[in-house]
């Protein structure tokens, strides 16, 4: 469906003064998705390593291993939507395995219901992540002054299910047991079903499939398209389970799928127009600056989630603070942070002013670059090996402006300059970068952490020196990238001020 067909369908949501409806049934929709994700990545590290004891380093491969699928999936579910399910009924399939993978999560038997809990998840971020996203951009004109605004507002919400889950999911699965927690996630991801299904009359004809007689033409054995895609997808659930068992092959795997997506996605832009084929290298590029950023960023569920674990002092008005429970820093600062950002985007957009998105992301890498160099300087002044948590608070809290300067400006970015025709592909295509960002982030705490072998929940002084070393690379790994942008602007520069 193209874009510019959207006016006459649904004109009284294009209105300058405010948002389109979807944006809020969206907002709600992913809110649950993104409570459930979190309820359970901040049980993941520390369920592997208390519960099935498994050391740090073979932690950090398996998060990302399965960070690399669940986002390395996205493309698969995008191209799906565009070609044969439509974004509505692809969120649907997701919100069901995603579900299904929650509930085998909090089944008590061990690695077998871990692992297959994992590769259910993985299939249903693959369909749900990229769709509502190019979803979402479909309601807005392709210059539309309020679609960052609008992401902003959206990735808002995001984080409102990332702020609770950590305490709800967190504090069950700590204290209560972890299955109980992974079963809450389950609830949340049910829940934001039924808020997207209730929302239906919101969207008008948006999201449709493209050929819904097709999906539904019997071809094999008398099973529909769209029932082959759903018996598919569960048949690729024992593969993905193999693929993180053996994460140690993620490397040569990323690889091989990363070429195999650049043929696709470089075959498709010299078969469009000259200005399409501008923006989708464009977008290419900035993509490796997207994975540069999430390599960063995902410190949080690993090394972060770690040192908050055996580094600081937790200890609060005579109580312990569960470890899981600083999952929820980023998702406060965000909500704190992003509607005064967004409205300084606004504002600067009614006098001409806004910056275009590169040098968004400049920023964004050198604040995010600060945020964890405040963490070298919080162990650095250390007592005893313990960090005071007020470190841990301030190198959030800058870390996270960085990720509004970069992460829903990157939405934004993709529903500007993909062709309308490859919008959930092209956002499919930017949540695969997330696969390497996830690879990178685990391989950087796998490298330059504390030995393989070292029992960093006694020995603290080994802990801290590791985690210390992390992240005096992740920052000066920030502050390259800050480089690397202002290097590459004047190559796409004209691209980007075309369609500011």
């Amino acid at each position: 469906m193209s874009v510019s067909e959207l006016p006459s369908r649904m004109p009284e949501d294009f209105a300058l003064e405010k948002q389109p409806k979807a944006l809020y049934v969206l907002f709600f929709a992913e809110l649950w998705e993104r409570f459930s994700f979190y309820g359970m990545r901040a049980l993941l590290v520390l369920y592997m390593t208390k519960e099935l004891v498994f050391s740090d380093h073979n932690s950090y491969g398996i998060l990302g291993a399965y960070g690399a699928l669940v986002y390395g999936s996205n493309i698969l579910g995008g191209y799906l939507a565009d070609n044969f399910l439509g974004n509505r009924r692809a969120i649907i399939i997701g919100s069901f395995f995603i579900i299904l993978g929650h509930i085998t999560l909090s089944l008590p038997l061990g690695e077998h219901s871990f692992f297959y809990g994992l590769a259910f998840l993985v299939v249903g971020t693959g369909f749900f992540k990229p769709n509502v996203s190019s979803f979402l951009g479909q309601f807005y004109h392709k210059n539309d002054s309020r679609r960052d605004g609008g992401f902003t507002i959206f990735y808002m919400g995001i984080n409102v299910g990332a702020l609770f889950a950590p305490l709800v999911c967190g504090t069950v699965g700590e204290l209560y047991g972890w299955h109980y927690g992974f079963g809450l996630a389950a609830i949340g991801m049910f829940a934001g079903a039924i808020v997207f299904y209730g929302g239906y009359r919101h969207f008008g004809r948006i999201g449709l499939p493209p050929f819904p007689q097709e999906l539904k033409r019997p071809i094999l054995l008398g099973l529909s398209l769209s029932k082959i895609i759903v018996l598919g997808s569960l048949l690729f659930v024992p593969l993905v389970v193999f693929m993180i068992r053996n994460h140690h092959n993620m490397g040569s795997f990323l690889t091989i799928a990363g070429v195999i997506v650049f043929i696709i996605i470089s075959t498709v832009a010299f078969k469009s127009s000259l200005e399409e084929r501008k923006c989708i290298f464009t977008l290419l590029l900035m993509f490796v600056f997207v994975s540069s950023f999430f390599a960063i960023f995902e410190q949080l569920g690993g090394s972060l989630l770690l040192f908050t674990e055996h580094n600081i002092n937790r200890e609060f008005l005579g109580m312990t603070v569960p470890a899981s429970w600083s999952q929820s820093l980023n998702p406060v600062f965000i909500i704190l942070f992003s509607p005064l950002v967004a409205s300084f985007w606004s504002k600067l957009g009614q006098h001409k002013l806004e910056p275009l998105t590169p040098f968004k992301f400049l920023v964004g890498f050198l604040i995010s670059g600060f945020g964890f160099y405040l963490f070298v300087l919080g162990i650095q002044s250390h007592v005893d090996g313990f960090v005071h948590i007020m470190w841990l608070v301030a190198g959030t809290a800058c870390f996270t402006l960085g990720e509004i300067f970069i992460s829903p400006v990157g939405l934004s970015m993709v529903t500007r300059l993909a062709p309308a025709r490859l919008g959930s592909l092209m956002m499919g295509t930017f949540f695969f970068s997330h696969a390497f960002s996830h690879f990178l982030a685990q391989k950087i705490a796998q490298v330059f952490g504390a030995p393989e072998g070292v029992d960093t929940k006694s020995d603290i002084m080994a802990s801290l020196a590791g985690f210390e070393s992390i992240f005096t690379f992740v920052s000066q790994f920030a502050f390259a990238s800050a480089g690397a942008v202002l290097i590459a602007t004047p190559l796409i520069y004209s691209v980007f001020k075309r369609h500011a």
